[in-house]
């Protein structure tokens, strides 16, 4: 699974990371392929700063996105994906 969260990296285009909603969208994609990816995992994985990765997944869970059941701080998911269409 570790090949594949350096994949995403190495194929992402350069300006994926400019926008706010494209950044949403490159972490639920991670987190999409990588259930139980940390938020520290995709630091190293996207370059964003610890604390934009936590305001987005925090403004991921309040859009209903990504469900708030971890119980530990530091683990995106094992994010089970809320089916909303």
């Amino acid at each position: 699974m570790q090949s594949s969260r350096k994949a995403d990296r190495k194929n992402a285009p350069e300006n994926l990371y400019r926008k706010p909603a494209k950044k949403e969208l490159a972490l639920l994609r991670i987190i999409h392929r990588n259930h139980d990816v940390s938020r520290v995992e995709l630091v190293e994985l996207t370059g964003f700063s610890a604390g934009l990765i936590t305001a987005i997944v925090q403004d991921l869970i309040t859009k209903g996105l990504l469900p708030d059941e971890d119980p530990s701080p530091s683990r995106c998911a094992t994010m089970r994906h809320t089916s909303s269409g």
